[in-house]
């Protein structure tokens, strides 16, 4: 619906800017994770050969929260911050698979 990852990545962020209420840190952790949910969308995408060529990007949470792990780290980021971004990540789809 939003046409492109980056589209999707800035709708998926505004969104989060009207949950209210939110402790500091909560809010913190929110935001990361709108912002780097699908960073491993870089590393999964693959064409589909059978479904009319279309993209998918299979494991791309797991990837992401790994790749959000990194990126937290340069930032400096706290450690408490990072376990819930990861953990908020790695479980984005997980609604989808069962």
């Amino acid at each position: 619906l939003e046409g492109d990852v980056w589209s999707h990545t800035v709708m998926v962020y505004n969104h989060s800017q009207h949950v209210n209420r939110l402790s500091p840190e909560v809010r913190e952790a929110l935001e990361l994770s709108t912002l780097l949910h699908d960073l491993g969308k870089i590393a999964t995408r693959k064409r589909s050969t059978a479904n009319r060529g279309r993209i998918h990007f299979r494991g791309h949470a797991g990837v992401s929260s790994f790749m959000a792990l990194a990126v937290m780290e340069r930032w400096n980021i706290d450690k408490s911050v990072q376990r819930d971004v990861m953990q908020t990540i790695s479980l984005h789809h997980s609604f989808m698979e069962g």
